[in-house]
């Protein structure tokens, strides 16, 4: 997330278990993985967590809250959705 978000001060996790990146906060890291369950009981894919329902990405500030990282500033550009 450091990357992607600038939220963190570092681009190494806070539990030093890989990168300080949106898919190790957000998929894959395991200090956090009783947490994602616990806001994610289903499968997610990281594409929702960071681009889905409002639900989603309020969960996603949830793990971000709960984890204790601070946004600085966010310069992301989001993907534009396909029209149906």
């Amino acid at each position: 997330m450091y990357s992607e978000l600038k939220i963190g001060e570092t681009p190494i996790c806070q539990y030093r278990q890989g990168p300080q990146s949106a898919e190790h906060i957000l998929q894959t890291c395991p200090n956090l993985a009783s947490l994602r369950l616990l806001l994610w009981p289903e499968p997610t894919t990281l594409t929702e967590k960071l681009y889905g329902t409002t639900r989603d990405l309020t969960q996603t500030a949830e793990i971000a809250k709960a984890t204790g990282l601070q946004m600085s500033r966010a310069n992301v550009t989001r993907t534009p959705r396909r029209r149906r």
